[in-house]
Order: C-alpha cells, then structure tokens, then sequence
C-alpha cells in the first residue's frame, strides 16, 4: 500500500485532524524538496550552473576547497527563497537544466523528478507537478477531481502541436499576468484548431472545422439538443478568440482564464470521445 494513502487511512481512523496551515505546508514541502536537490549543484555541472544563474540574474560564485572549485550556488537558491511561487519556478528550471553524465544524468532526473513529485503529494500547498513528455510544469491545484478527469485526460490523448500548445496555456495561466491570460487563451485556440484538423483529418481552420463537426455529429445522430449546444459553445469560443486572443489586444481575468481552460477541455475530451465511438 502507497504510503501516503496509509497515513491517510490512520489519521480517519484515529480521527486526526489536519489543522496545518499552508505556510506550515510549503516550510515541510520545501524542506522534502531540499532533502531530494541536496546534491543537484553536482548533478547538473558547471554549464547547467551557469544557465540557472543566467535565468534567475542571479551572480556565479564557486567555493575552493584547496583541490577544486565547487557549487552550491542552486541548492542555497533553494534555501533562501521563501516565495512559494518563485520556489516552484526554480523547480521547473532545475528540471529543464541537463543533469551530468547523459546515461546516469537521465536516470538521476527521472528519480528526482518522482520523489519531487511525491513532495507534491504530501504536502498540503495549492499546487500540483505535471510531466508531459520531457517538460515538468507546476500549476494551481484546481479542483482535483476536475483536474484528473478533464485537463490529465486532455494531455493523455493529445500530441503533436495541439499537445504544445495545451501546454503552452497552461503555463501562460500560471503566469498570471494580463498579457500570459491573453496569451493563454490564444493557446487555447490554436490547440483546439490542432486538435480538431487531427480528430476530423483535414487541415481546415477553426472556424471552418466547427461547421464540419456540427455536421459530422448531425450524421452520427447524436442527441440533437447535445449537437446545437456543442455547435453553439464553439462559435461562442471562437468569437471570443477573435475578440481577445488572435491580436493580443484582449482582456481577461485569472477567473475566466481557468474557465476557458476547463471548457476547451471538455469539448476536447467530448469530441474525443464521440469520434472514437463512431470509429
């Protein structure tokens, strides 16, 4: 039995209560991650050390120790940032950074990556890892019901550019800032058009392939209420791409950015699913 699910099961069993804070969290989580890195000056190298320094503007010092130069200039950077956002973002660079030695760097990374990930789990902080591919990314926790059966099952069936471009959106939200939820929501758009040319085989625009769809539905006789809807919610989409995404001119809050995500979302996966079903 995974550990965690075995504390889970005494504390309802002896009735404790989680009373932990989230600053109280994220002290206990950034203390699993720095037990994890301890050593990830040595992993990544004097190159990759350059990089994280180059990313963050932050100064490149070494220690002597009468034989060699050494680093802790990464794990310090851990250390001392007590911003949870700004830890997490370190995190995503450690992860983009190559680890030494390309046979054992790899295998060095991945169990990083697992136990930076089980961190994640038994912390109590609003946030969840991702791995996509070769990418790591950190994002808001959300709804973990929502999450795991609408945005983890987009990214399951997704690939190609509609994958990257998913992924994409999900950063820029992340971000937060007005001109990353334009952006995000541009993403959004050019995913769905990726997805759509890739599920109805054709290399037709957005709008073109909504028409297309609403078609191919009505031939499959899908519920006739459930077809208008889907048509509807699309053109609805697609006119606010034009208005807010395609010309970067737009303007949308961190709510609406989540709501879009999860609405493309669940059209992505219905449509998926739909058409696997008539094949």
């Amino acid at each position: 039995m995974d550990l965690k699910i075995k504390i889970d099961n005494f504390n309802k069993r002896w009735k404790l209560m989680d009373d932990e804070s989230l600053e109280d969290g994220f002290e206990k989580f950034k203390i699993r991650v720095l037990n994890i890195l301890k050593d990830i000056d040595s992993y990544v190298g004097p190159a990759n050390i350059s990089t994280f320094c180059l990313a963050l503007g932050i100064q490149e010092n070494y220690n002597y120790d009468g034989f060699s130069h050494y680093s802790n200039i990464i794990i310090n950077t851990l250390r001392d940032e007590n911003n949870i956002v700004k830890f997490f973002r370190m995190i995503e660079i450690i992860f983009n950074l190559e680890f030494k030695n390309e046979r054992k760097g790899k295998l060095l990374k991945e169990i990083s990556i697992l136990q930076v990930e089980k961190a994640f789990q038994y912390s109590n902080i609003n946030a969840r890892i991702e791995k996509i591919e070769d990418e790591i990314i950190i994002l808001p926790a959300g709804e973990k019901l929502l999450d795991e059966e609408v945005i983890n099952h987009v990214l399951s069936f997704l690939d190609g550019d509609a994958l990257l471009h998913f992924v994409d959106a999900l950063k820029d939200f992340e971000l937060n800032t007005e001109k990353s939820r334009v952006n995000s929501v541009d993403h959004l758009r050019r995913s769905l058009e990726e997805q759509f040319r890739e599920e109805l085989e054709n290399s037709k625009g957005l709008q073109k392939n909504i028409i297309e769809l609403s078609r191919k539905l009505k031939l499959m006789e899908v519920n006739d209420d459930v077809r208008k809807m889907v048509a509807f919610t699309l053109k609805s989409l697609d006119q606010l791409f034009n208005e807010n995404s395609k010309h970067n001119d737009g303007s949308l809050n961190e709510p609406e950015n989540e709501y879009l995500i999860y609405q493309v979302a669940l059209l992505m996966r219905y449509v998926h699913k739909i058409l696997i079903i008539q094949d």
